[in-house]
């Protein structure tokens, strides 16, 4: 549902909003004759009727006479873009300009036809011309700034759309533009701002409104303001009860908010309107899947991998239920499938920029080098570099790429791999081969019973290990990390994080000391909390996951909820404890306590949806078994919990 924002008369094909249809005044057209005059005005009524055969023989006779008569190679060069020969009517239509260079409504037109065309720089050159022809005339400066937006001219765009606003375009359409150029600046509340000016002025046309209210929308849940983006999903419906868009979009809302009933409902609505419309399909699937009814979740998703007729459908169809498959430990069914979520635009950018080699799919390596680089998350790195080794093992020279941040950490193991920065403009290394990190599994054939390296396989630096113990670590008691949120971005964040409130139990217990590992969103809930409930503030002395592993190295034991910390403690072979929904990521599998993938893990899991208490409580309880010393702390925590303690040395 997308505002093309091409003409300001709808329903007509490019290029005729603005087609004359009287002959031009005598100060524009001194070389006018009667008879041409005539022979015009049969050439515009045969056109209006839809006679264009009649109405190009019109122009023809026209300029047999007079060859410099500029609206008769218009017309004849909008008949031809309009039926048969674009090419050639584009020629016509700048021959009509060159004749009559101050025309209006001629660049105007040619706009237009290059505008429809994504020819947006000779769109954008017509425009301009036409500005200065009338600077007074808010409409072009406003066609001005729309061609802008599409060719990404977006600072340019925005002072032509504030241009049309100050000369008096204050209506919807302006305010829209506005909110797209500010979008795709990332500008998003100020985005909001402008699309809520949209649907407070007036409308030229009641679509102007409702496109509106759908960025509105897209733009308000992509800043997790679920009550907002419903409510401006619910306008759209208002006016289109049948717009397949804004319903399944609010069923997307109402997954994230936990709505799931109710989300299947809007889907069903979808379905109902259309029964082929594929996303509503997956959309179902997701909604069962957060309600942990996961065969009723795979047959769903097979239904719209049956029906998905784009590569888009396919490879999201494809990859929900690899997910599934390997979440119920097929491996066989799911790494397949899996291979799936490569074919989204990020990881497709992502190939084209850098790898112009052939992809390694299990062929020999020996004197082979191979370039490895990282996909997705901190913790599916930490999670699959143990992987490197096996790659080595084959006889080749190994490099990896991993996201900043990890570079240290992972330099200081050997991982049998050269590691090598994604520092941007910089040259990458040569290599034969290239392969994505979080493929290896597949082309390793992993199963549970072949799953390598369960831990562990990561060391901390000794020295920074050594300097966090003498300045935090110095004491009797059970030392106890733990991290709450995970990354705002994830796309299940919203029921695999908790609040640091919840750990405020564990914080209180006499003879425990707790340290908040946690960094980067989620942080700031610190500020908030009781002195005798807040952790030691551990976060905010890491650089980098060198520091992190330091800082584990020391603890006694780490509870955290499914983040790259927990990856990282488990591979650095630390007693850790993962916190997990109902709806686990697929790597924890269904049901089980322990992990193959890391041997010191043990799993609590989420027996009702959206419950912490119990996974709490039980947690409480274990930490009273897990070597509980009887000392109590030295002194209270309210001296320094919750905040960073200078320490003796940098760290």
């Amino acid at each position: 549902m997308q505002h093309t924002g091409v003409a300001d008369i709808k329903g007509q094909q490019p290029g005729t909003a603005n087609l004359a249809i009287a002959p031009g005044s005598p100060e524009e057209r001194a070389f006018d004759t009667t008879s041409n005059d005539d022979l015009w005005s049969r050439a515009v009524e045969t056109f209006q009727s839809g006679d264009r055969l009649r109405a190009t023989a019109n122009c023809d006779q026209i300029l047999a006479d007079d060859p410099d008569h500029p609206d008769s190679w218009h017309l004849k060069g909008t008949i031809l873009i309009t039926t048969s020969d674009s090419a050639k009517g584009l020629e016509f239509i700048q021959k009509s300009i060159s004749l009559a260079p101050d025309r209006a409504s001629f660049r105007e037109n040619l706009a237009e036809i290059l505008i429809a065309s994504k020819e947006y720089s000779g769109a954008i050159t017509q425009l301009k011309a036409l500005c200065e022809i009338d600077a007074t005339k808010p409409a072009a400066h406003r066609m001005l700034g729309v061609a802008l937006v599409k060719n990404g001219d977006l600072l340019e765009a925005l002072d032509s759309l504030f241009r049309a606003l100050s000369m008096g375009l204050n209506h919807s359409r302006t305010w829209f533009w506005i909110g797209k150029a500010l979008v795709q600046q990332e500008r998003l509340e100020e985005a909001v701002l402008a699309f809520r000016a949209a649907v407070s002025v007036p409308a030229e046309e009641q679509s102007d409104h409702t496109e509106a209210w759908f960025q509105l929308g897209r733009v308000l849940f992509n800043q997790k303001d679920l009550d907002g983006a419903a409510l401006a999903y619910e306008k759209v419906i208002e006016g289109d009860p049948e717009c397949i868009a804004s319903i399944h979009n609010l069923g997307d809302v109402f997954i994230h908010q936990g709505e799931l009933d109710r989300a299947l409902e809007t889907f069903e609505r979808v379905l109902a309107i259309n029964p082929a419309e594929v996303s509503s399909h997956l959309g179902i699937g997701l909604a069962l899947l957060r309600k942990s009814e996961f065969q009723e979740s795979i047959a769903a998703f097979e239904h719209a991998l049956s029906m998905a007729s784009n590569d888009e459908d396919n490879a999201e169809a494809r990859t929900c239920l690899g997910i599934l498959y390997l979440m119920h430990e097929d491996f066989a069914r799911g790494w397949p499938l899996y291979e799936s979520r490569r074919e989204d635009e990020n990881h497709r950018r992502r190939e084209s920029d850098l790898l112009d080699h052939p992809e390694w799919k299990g062929e020999s390596l020996r004197d082979k080098t191979i370039l490895v680089y990282a996909e997705q998350g901190f913790g599916d790195v930490i999670q699959f570099v143990r992987y490197l080794p096996m790659l080595h093992a084959r006889g080749a020279r190994v490099l990896f790429e991993p996201q900043p941040g990890l570079e240290s950490l992972l330099r200081g193991n050997d991982l049998q791999a050269e590691i090598v920065s994604r520092d941007a403009g910089k040259t990458s290394p040569s290599y034969d081969l290239y392969a994505p990190l979080g493929s290896l599994p597949y082309r390793f054939a992993t199963d549970l019973s072949t799953i390598p390296s369960p831990g562990p396989y990561l060391h901390a630096d000794s020295r920074k290990s050594d300097r966090y113990r003498t300045d935090w670590f110095e004491h009797p008691n059970l030392k106890v990390g733990i991290v709450w949120q995970g990354s705002p971005l994830h796309r299940h964040d919203s029921i695999r994080s908790t609040r640091l409130s919840s750990f405020a139990p564990l914080c209180r217990m006499e003879g425990v000391w707790v340290y908040s590992l946690q960094k980067g969103p989620g942080h700031e809930q610190l500020a908030g909390i009781p002195d005798d409930a807040a952790p030691f503030d551990l976060g905010a002395t890491f650089g980098d996951f060198s520091d992190t592993a330091a800082a584990i190295d020391n603890l006694d034991l780490v509870i955290t909820v499914d983040t790259s910390v927990g990856h990282l403690s488990a591979a650095l072979g630390k007693p850790t404890w993962i916190l997990l929904s109902t709806v686990p990521d697929w790597r924890w599998f269904l049901d089980r306590e322990d992990s193959p993938w890391y041997s010191s893990v043990r799993l609590f899991r989420q027996k009702k949806r959206d419950d912490w208490k119990d996974v709490f409580d039980r947690i409480l309880f274990e930490v009273e078994g897990f070597g509980h010393r009887e000392n109590p702390k030295p002194f209270s925590n309210s001296c320094v919990v919750g905040q960073t303690a200078a320490p003796r040395q940098e760290i």
